[in-house]
């Protein structure tokens, strides 16, 4: 559940809409609302807090990991197949080599 909310966070901070965040993560739209409205009124300290936590390379990779496999797979609508398979291969490679 924490990993979650993470990632309702993290895609919040890029930018992400709300129905997109509620389809793919599975979460109410009330949750996704929670956490934006939490990010706002704090000034800025848990975004930055987050952010913090972000640069830390695994978890960076963790969600650049996430972010690939729910939106750049093959047969997303609106994402080049060709395009998706090269970011899903050079990631494995990535992870397989530890660059």
């Amino acid at each position: 559940m924490i990993a979650k909310r993470l990632a309702v966070m993290y895609l919040l901070l890029n930018k992400k809409d709300t129905g997109t965040i509620c389809s793919v993560l599975k979460v109410s739209k009330g949750t996704v609302a929670k956490y934006a409205l939490l990010l706002q009124q704090n000034n800025g300290i848990l975004s930055q807090s987050l952010i913090q936590m972000i640069k830390n390379r695994k978890l960076k990779k963790y969600f650049e990991d996430l972010f690939i496999d729910i939106f750049l797979t093959p047969g997303t609508p609106n994402i080049n197949w060709k395009t998706a398979w090269k970011i899903q291969k050079k990631s494995k490679i990535e992870a397989k080599e530890g660059l």
